[in-house]
């Protein structure tokens, strides 16, 4: 079985501890109904809704509503999941057991995790929202599941290809699909703009403390393997 590394775990844990001090200080301040907060969340509300109006999910020839619609029903956590699954079928296939296990493991813990927050902040959606967007509004599930998915790609699965004009187009359009996502749950209204924000940086909070995890699982296990050959 091949045991793929992650580099650089003192930068990963430098990179989680911000991330989660984001999250602690905009959950704060979602907590404490902050005026601040209010105030920026109104203005990104309006804002899209000025430009964009009260738009619906479905397909009826408008090539922007057509392309956020996709985006958003593709960044549904389900469909990530099933992603994920996918991805990890295929690195199981080529002798990546280890890592597609940690794969599956994070972004499965990180989506329970972020549903069981949604519960605790019991936070609403904003005014306005489609019916087909139940649930409690903070942190954005789309936000969470798409940066615990994309953000392993990116950082992880992307640099293993040997092509550099593959790496720099895989790379560009998971971004785009990324942002594209993000920017869904703003244009059809279904998140305040700190929900997008809490989402993300979570989400980033978990995949790079994971990553720093990974490193030392992996070094317990190359240990465990010498000692056992040197016996």
């Amino acid at each position: 079985m091949k045991i793929q590394a992650i580099r650089h775990k003192k930068r990963n844990l430098i990179i989680s501890l911000v991330c989660l001090l984001i999250f602690i200080v905009v959950g704060t301040m979602v907590h404490l109904n902050s005026a601040i907060l209010i105030s920026a969340d109104n203005f990104f509300s309006t804002s899209f809704q000025n430009s964009f109006g009260y738009p619906m999910m479905n397909y009826k020839g408008n090539l922007l509503n057509d392309l956020m619609t996709f985006l958003a029903t593709f960044g549904n956590p389900f469909y990530l999941i099933v992603l994920t699954i996918i991805i990890s079928t295929l690195l199981f296939a080529i002798d990546r057991k280890f890592f597609a296990l940690w794969f599956i493991g994070v972004v499965s813990t990180g989506g329970i995790v972020s549903v069981i927050m949604k519960l605790i902040f019991h936070r609403g959606r904003p005014l306005g929202h489609l019916p087909n967007d139940s649930g409690f509004s903070f942190p954005s599930g789309h936000s969470t599941e798409s940066t615990l998915v994309f953000l392993i790609i990116l950082i992880v699965l992307i640099p293993l290809l040997k092509k550099k004009s593959i790496k720099y187009i895989a790379f560009i359009s998971v971004v785009i699909i990324w942002v594209g996502i993000l920017f869904s749950r703003l244009y059809f209204n279904a998140h305040h703009f700190s929900d997008i924000v809490g989402g993300i940086s979570f989400g980033a909070f978990w995949v790079f403390s994971a990553m720093a995890v990974y490193d030392i699982i992996l070094n317990w296990f190359k240990k465990t393997k010498s000692d056992n050959s040197v016996c």
